[in-house]
């Protein structure tokens, strides 16, 4: 069983096309597993949680929860890290697999996903996979110019957190932007994890 993770604010607002991902989502999962969005108390000021819990009930998506956070505020320079750290602790499967909600799945891929997850789950000493990924801007058929392929910590094990790692921790409490994005795959001291 595979739990997807991911986080949505402010959709309303923003104009933010979340349903082509939500459905993309649920395709992928079929009839297993589960869809975490996490999101703040800040994040649904515009009806986002309206928003969402209309679209999932008009839809029948019973395997997609929504989680709310009233502690992460926008504010926090480690912002994205602890939104989506926050939607991972509320999965409850053993594989974990991390999108933004502006991403999506190539269906047409979903049987080599399924074949990582499973070796994933077989192994000890790797705890997440890496996962080949497109920016694409503007339309389905244009790669972003600026960025080449690129890989991001996709699929994992339980047990994990998502933050900075410790190698980018300055003293003053903030940390080295270019050495973390605050949403590195961590473990429970703040090491990188086996890849």
């Amino acid at each position: 069983m595979i739990s997807i993770y991911t986080t949505c604010y402010l959709i309303n607002q923003n104009k933010f096309p979340f349903i082509d991902s939500l459905k993309n989502y649920s395709d992928f999962l079929g009839e297993d597993g589960e869809i975490i969005v996490g999101t703040t108390q800040e994040g649904i000021a515009d009806g986002t949680l309206d928003i969402l819990n209309q679209y999932i009930e008009e839809n029948g998506l019973k395997k997609v929860k929504i989680v709310v956070s009233y502690s992460i505020k926008f504010s926090n320079n480690r912002f994205d890290g602890q939104i989506k750290d926050f939607a991972l602790q509320n999965t409850q499967h053993p594989i974990k697999i991390q999108m933004d909600m502006d991403e999506i799945f190539p269906i047409s891929m979903k049987n080599r996903w399924i074949e990582h997850c499973d070796r994933l789950s077989k192994t000890d000493y790797v705890y997440a996979l890496f996962v080949p990924s497109l920016d694409l801007y503007g339309s389905e058929k244009t790669i972003r110019s600026n960025h080449n392929l690129g890989n991001k910590w996709r699929i994992h094990k339980e047990g994990l957190r998502r933050g900075v790692w410790k190698g980018a921790e300055l003293s003053n409490g903030l940390f080295d932007t270019s050495k973390s994005d605050s949403s590195e795959l961590v473990d429970g001291n703040f090491n990188l994890v086996k890849t």
